[in-house]
């Protein structure tokens, strides 16, 4: 599978560092990172079986269609034809108007070209069972063969991640306590202090170990040419809760 790996991190200076914003409450008119279900809304059987990311690209070969099946023992079964814009990712990179806010949304209203969706089985390549409605836990499978000839497609396995992540991490999004546990280490036992969604903004991964992450914040950004960033690392963090949620979400990544 020919797979597109070439990415852009699109950071607007105007969010700066120094307006850190809700990651459901963000109304900035631009290219931004929306979502399209408030975590309370996802079901916990779909937080407890993502084990990837699919996005999904249509800005450049204008996909609008998915093709599903169904599966009956080793067999993949045609189904319809599923219209993106009728889906419910996670999120999407995306455009979006300044005066526009409801969950789910209305994507008929903004212009999207990623969507995200909760990747749940893999084990059947070209074949990947996909979550596109986590509300109703709506799930099927797609060829993925098929997907890439109208979009641009990335995946990210999340007992692999990428080092370093071409792509910023949120950490925050799928919590209701607005705060995370960071550890020094990379175990349970290891000491730990909190960080606060209101105090901080942008995470890239830059090790993983089993469930753990290492995490770098974005401190400093010019728009030069190339850009100048500046990170700092600030530790550990699980991926999954002790429940076995998953707690983390890419954002911030367009496909080209």
């Amino acid at each position: 599978m020919e797979k597109k790996t070439n990415h852009r991190i699109i950071i607007i200076v105007a969010i700066g560092l120094l307006n850190p914003l809700s990651s459901f409450a963000d109304t900035l008119s631009g290219y931004w990172e929306r979502y399209h279900v408030k975590s309370t809304n996802i079901c916990k059987e779909v937080l407890r079986n993502t084990i990837g990311i699919l996005t999904i690209n249509s800005g450049v070969k204008k996909g609008s269609e998915l093709k599903i099946y169904s599966k009956s023992k080793e067999d993949f079964i045609y189904e319809r034809i599923l219209k993106v814009r009728k889906t419910i990712p996670v999120s999407n990179f995306g455009y979006y108007d300044s005066d526009y806010v409801s969950y789910p949304v209305d994507t008929t209203r903004i212009d999207i070209e990623n969507y995200r969706y909760p990747i749940i089985n893999d084990s059947h390549y070209p074949f990947m069972n996909i979550m596109y409605d986590p509300i109703k836990k709506l799930k099927a499978w797609v060829n993925l063969e098929e997907v890439q000839k109208d979009f641009y497609i990335d995946i990210i396995k999340l007992d692999s991640i990428p080092i370093p992540t071409p792509f910023f991490v949120d950490i925050f999004c799928l919590t209701q306590e607005g705060k995370r546990k960071i550890y020094k280490g990379s175990k349970e036992d290891s000491n730990f202090y909190y960080i606060f969604e209101d105090q901080h903004r942008e995470f890239r991964i830059i090790e993983q170990k089993g469930d753990f992450i290492r995490l770098e914040e974005l401190i400093h950004f010019e728009p030069n040419e190339p850009p100048e960033e500046t990170f700092e690392s600030i530790g550990w963090i699980k991926i999954r809760d002790s429940d076995g949620l998953l707690t983390i979400w890419i954002r911030l990544v367009d496909l080209w």
